[in-house]
């Protein structure tokens, strides 16, 4: 794209509100290029609006160094004080229509076509001059696109293109450039918010339909197209900044907290309601998976609150509180604004509780009341054909007809949710696997540095390569504040009130070492009592295998929701990757190998899909180091799948058949 096709006058259709936006739009790119042309430091101001790029181009138009093109300039600028209806000059109409009053009407839309296409003409005429060299920084492309600079800050600058949302870019060299030209800031506070208006309200309107007008000392008027499931609502919404910088929503009754106003236009009430129907509904299929497994058990299991490790910082100084202690602080820090996403990281072993505590969290946050308290969305990777937070966040949200993924993070932004992603280590894909931040770079970025995000994963995965990995965090554009919640194993004195219930006994010599480190957690203490019970001839770490097989198999589900791989069929595939790591004498095979291993216990070979989900479910480590297979004389470059950490319940356990 080029700026003749920047500024090209839109066809007649166009309504005149998008007429009016665009001259605009043209004004910038000629103060853009005036300010291009003086090639050196500039008293450009960003973001600017229709008056303030109109006398900048009237003062600056002598860097053109060119009569005709400074005539040219002065035309443009001026032409906001044409009339395009009776007694109203363009000016005018803009000021009206963006304070909030009516729709411009008896338009003559030929005065107004024949302004933006002079405009457009003369624009092009001044840059094909020749007066500027150079068009970076303060344009740049943007996916192929020409995108003139919107707004600038040491930071980040945003650009905004001919069509599509303004874009956020953070790369060193044009920041740079930027900085050496010296923009300078308007009035910052305004501006800035009326940016994030405009990025919140992109998950509620209407496309292309935001329009914000600012001009202090003024409050900031919003037009847009509210998208509703009967229809569209068009609004006009004013906001302001208090006296302690507090963001306000100016309403008939009265000035409103920023974050009212994302409440009454997602229906917060209805949301809620929403949000718990359906996750009522993930909770009634936790409990019939274990009702299954443990029929007349679960009742038995004390109502102990797990605890949790918290590591140092604002959430606590790395002493054990309950888990519920620990969500009433996530909760009461989620609307600090600590310039950074606050990243909690929920680990724990395989059964140690961290979907049931999860669910938990968000069931109470969900409850009626509460006012304004921050909810918690709860989003589940067990079981989804997913393979990015993208897809997974907007597939969780259609049902609730409200939100979407854009809207989502505006809530999380302004401290209204907690977004919290259950199993996010089986979500990854091979690529991301052993980067984690990468595939969460999709929602860090949009938060920029706000919000909270709660992730669980389990406790191998942590200290394989999450820890591990976020220790780099400083590198990403917006970079999180990472704690981490470690859930404890139950204590003796947890365990043995819940077998004095059972009649059994775990302590002393009858019961193995090995058993009695899997027995620290709720679901392998029930998987005990139901073998037991059971007087199956099978040993208890093969019951338990099986058990915790047919547990995880309800995660290996395809796109129709038909299982992948049965509870014998994993087995079976265990059973090879055994073999293969005892064979090896290694803890860990390559990626390659775990195909090999499911194809031969399949007798036939995988699909991608049937691929994908066995890796994030196994753990692939996808280091892509020079390493040679101990079975046969070849060097390859592929990813490792971790044995040690990934069976149920201990680190030290390895599945064998």
């Amino acid at each position: 794209m080029t700026i003749a096709e920047l500024v090209a006058a839109p066809t007649r259709r166009q309504t005149p509100l998008k007429t009016l936006a665009h001259v605009e739009y043209q004004l910038r790119v000629l103060g853009l290029l005036c300010a291009a042309a003086a090639e050196g430091p500039t008293k450009l101001t960003t973001p600017g609006s229709l008056d303030v790029w109109s006398r900048y181009i009237t003062l600056q138009r002598g860097s053109l160094g060119c009569a005709a093109c400074e005539r040219a300039a002065l035309d443009v600028a001026d032409s906001l004080d044409v009339e395009v209806a009776t007694g109203t000059s363009i000016r005018k109409m803009r000021n009206q229509v963006f304070h909030g009053g009516p729709d411009p009407e008896n338009v003559d839309l030929d005065a107004l076509y024949r302004v933006v296409s002079d405009n457009a003409d003369r624009i092009v005429a001044i840059y094909e001059h020749g007066h500027v060299t150079h068009l970076e920084p303060l344009f740049i492309l943007i996916d192929g696109e020409l995108a003139a600079l919107n707004d600038y800050s040491e930071g980040s600058a945003t650009y905004w293109p001919r069509h599509g949302q303004v874009t956020d870019v953070t790369r060193p060299e044009i920041l740079e450039a930027l900085q050496k030209l010296g923009p300078q800031s308007g009035d910052r506070l305004l501006e800035s918010f009326a940016l994030d208006i405009q990025k919140d309200l992109r998950g509620f309107a209407e496309r292309d339909s935001i329009q914000t007008l600012v001009v202090p000392p003024e409050p900031i008027v919003a037009r847009w197209d509210l998208r509703t499931s009967s229809g569209t609502i068009q609004r006009v919404d004013r906001f302001e900044i208090g006296v302690d910088h507090d963001r306000i929503w100016c309403t008939e009754s009265g000035p409103k907290p920023y974050k009212a106003f994302l409440a009454d236009i997602c229906n917060w009430d209805l949301l809620k309601e929403r949000l718990l129907e359906e996750l009522e509904e993930r909770i009634k299929a936790e409990g019939l998976i274990s009702d299954e497994l443990f029929p007349d058990l679960k009742r038995h299991v004390p109502d102990v609150p797990a605890r949790v490790r918290i590591a140092d910082g604002p959430l606590g100084d790395g002493g054990d509180i309950t888990i519920t202690q620990a969500c009433e602080r996530i909760t009461a820090r989620t609307g600090i604004y600590s310039s950074y996403t606050n990243l909690i990281t929920l680990t724990g072993e395989a059964g140690s509780g961290k979907t049931h505590s999860l669910l938990q969290f968000a069931r109470e946050s969900l409850s009626p009341g509460g006012e304004l308290r921050p909810i918690a969305i709860y989003i589940s990777s067990s079981g989804t054909s997913a393979n990015s937070l993208d897809t997974l966040l907007e597939a969780r949200m259609a049902p609730t007809l409200i939100l979407n993924k854009s809207s989502v993070l505006a809530l999380c932004r302004v401290g209204l949710a907690i977004l919290v992603i259950d199993g996010f280590d089986e979500l990854l894909g091979l690529r991301t696997y052993d980067n984690p931040l990468t595939g969460l770079k999709q929602i860090l970025d949009p938060l920029r540095g706000k919000g909270t995000v709660v992730l669980s994963a389990r406790s191998s995965y942590s200290e394989a390569r999450l820890r591990q990995n976020l220790e780099f965090h400083a590198t990403l554009d917006w970079p999180p504040y990472v704690t981490t919640l470690e859930l404890l194993p139950w204590q003796p004195e947890q365990l043995e009130e819940l077998t004095s219930r059972l009649s059994l006994h775990v302590t002393g010599e009858a019961t193995s070492p090995e058993v009695r480190q899997l027995l620290t957690t709720p679901f392998f203490c029930l998987a005990f009592a139901a073998w037991a019970r059971s007087e199956k001839p099978l040993e208890f770490l093969q019951f338990v295998v099986d058990t915790y097989l047919q547990r995880e198999r309800r995660k290996l589900k395809g796109q129709g929701g038909d299982e992948l791989f049965g509870s014998e069929l994993l087995a079976a595939i265990f059973s090879e990757v055994a073999e293969m790591a005892a064979r090896n004498a290694v803890p860990e095979i390559s990626e390659e190998d775990l195909e090999l291993a499911a194809s031969q216990a399949m007798d036939r070979n995988l699909t991608p899909e049937e691929k994908r989900r066995l890796i994030a479910l196994c753990g692939v480590s996808a280091e892509w180091a020079e390493t040679t297979s101990r079975s046969s004389s070849r060097t390859s470059r592929s990813p490792s799948i971790f044995l040690l950490g990934r069976s149920p319940g201990c680190r030290s356990t390895r599945l064998s058949h």
